[in-house]
């Protein structure tokens, strides 16, 4: 009797170069059996349709038997299922797992992967090439890079597989050579302070470094001489800083330039003195001489004298109240050059270092006049202002004008000005020796305020 067969189910394989399949097992159906009647079927012979992972399909049983001669499969002489390879496992190895070394270059990209491999497993004479999608450090920075990835690692031979995705070896970053050098045009200038010590602050360049990398150089300066004049500046003790100095190595042991030491200042202040008009004019005018450096101090021999600036003699005995200058002397001079290191000047101050006052005797003081913005209402505190204050007097018939001091106090609606301020009268100034008051402050509409007795 003919009865039907068909395979069941799918048969699969590892990658083994051939179409060679496994013969038929128990994966078919027999159909048309009578009663209880049985029957094996077998085959001689079993292929794939394609050796090759990515095409096999189908599986062809051929040299069909069936075990009961009562049956037959009439003229069907072969069978078709389903059927599967999958691709062979091989292993992957890195050839130079060891020294994967790179210069630092500010990223933790590692050298290509290249021919770096072994790949074992391979059916025969077969083989495969290797690709990965890049390697890296573990840090880009020379302390902490010790190991090199390399992921995302396939083969261009679909039949095979490997045994990893990706593979890790030991490596290190070595530190990148910098050379330095002194910035052009640059030159070490300073005041003289007594020291040969000169500083490199930012007169320098580095070349060799990565771009956009924190670095820095320090130094230990010095000029040939701790005179003042120009000098030849030498560095040593070459040091880089800066966030990234771990990452180089300096060649450059030490560098040259040139600068100049300038003199320093001495400065002559008069000892302020403060007389009132018909007292004796000091004999004997004092003040100091500062700037010196380190353990520099006046030479032996060497003077300092002060006297009041254009007045001498009888003419003394009769000078108007104000402010008068008092000069110092060095050696006979008011100014210049002392020694190979100072130059020597005027405090500013010496201008008015002596104070001639006027006795007050009865003297009033009227009419204050002052814009209504400066000056307003019993305002008890301090006031200073930009524009004058005139106040009128009278005394002995002469009217005067005079030029507020710089600041001034409103008190019970009068003007407390400060003791020892100036008054300026035409072209003399009188020193204010005891605090002047005008009362009765009042405003009106001319934005002007009048103080008056």
């Amino acid at each position: 009797k003919t009865i039907t067969a068909a395979v069941t189910g799918s048969v699969t394989k590892t990658y083994d170069g051939t179409k060679d399949a496994a013969v038929l097992g128990t994966n078919y159906q027999l159909s048309g059996l009578v009663g209880q009647d049985s029957a094996t079927l077998s085959s001689t012979a079993a292929d794939y349709n394609s050796k090759d992972v990515a095409t096999a399909t189908t599986v062809t049983y051929g040299g069909l038997m069936l075990s009961n001669t009562n049956y037959t499969l009439g003229t069907v002489t072969s069978l078709t299922g389903a059927g599967t390879i999958t691709p062979k496992t091989i292993t992957v190895k890195l050839t130079k797992a060891i020294g994967l070394d790179k210069v630092y270059d500010g990223t933790a990209a590692a050298a290509a992967l290249g021919s770096n491999y072994s790949l074992t497993g391979f059916v025969g004479n077969e083989s495969a090439g290797l690709t990965s999608t890049g390697g890296s450090y573990n840090s880009k920075d020379v302390a902490a890079a010790t190991t090199v990835t390399y992921g995302g690692l396939q083969l261009d031979n679909g039949n095979y597989k490997l045994d990893v995705t990706s593979l890790t070896g030991s490596g290190k970053i070595t530190a990148k050579e910098v050379t330095a050098g002194v910035r052009s045009g640059a030159s070490f200038d300073r005041t003289y302070d007594s020291t040969k010590n000169a500083q490199l602050g930012q007169d320098y360049q580095l070349t060799g470094m990565v771009s956009g990398d924190s670095l820095g150089l320090t130094a230990n300066g010095s000029y040939e001489s701790a005179d003042a004049g120009s000098h030849t500046v030498s560095f040593d003790g070459l040091h880089l800083t800066g966030g990234d100095a771990g990452n180089y190595v300096l060649r450059t042991n030490a560098l040259t330039g040139s600068g100049r030491i300038d003199r320093a200042t001495l400065v002559l202040t008069a000892a302020p003195v403060t007389i009132q008009q018909g007292q004796p004019v000091p004999g004997l005018f004092q003040g100091t001489l500062s700037g010196f450096q380190g353990s520099d101090a006046l030479q032996t021999g060497d003077t300092v004298t002060w006297a009041m600036e254009g007045q001498t003699g009888a003419a003394q005995g009769n000078m108007a109240p104000g402010y008068y200058g008092v000069s110092g002397y060095l050696n006979g001079k008011s100014s210049g050059d002392y020694g190979k290191n100072y130059r020597f000047v005027q405090n500013g101050q010496n201008s008015r270092a002596f104070c001639i006052m006027a006795p007050m005797g009865d003297t009033e003081y009227r009419n204050a006049l002052a814009p209504l913005a400066q000056l307003s209402g019993n305002d008890p505190e301090h006031r200073s202002h930009d524009r004058d204050l005139l106040l009128q007097s009278v005394s002995s018939n002469v009217m005067h004008f005079y030029r507020m001091p710089h600041s001034y106090k409103l008190e019970e609606g009068g003007i407390r000005l400060p003791e020892h301020e100036l008054l300026t009268i035409g072209s003399q100034t009188v020193p204010i020796v005891s605090n002047m008051y005008s009362s009765n402050l009042a405003t009106d509409d001319n934005q002007e305020t009048q103080v008056s007795d």
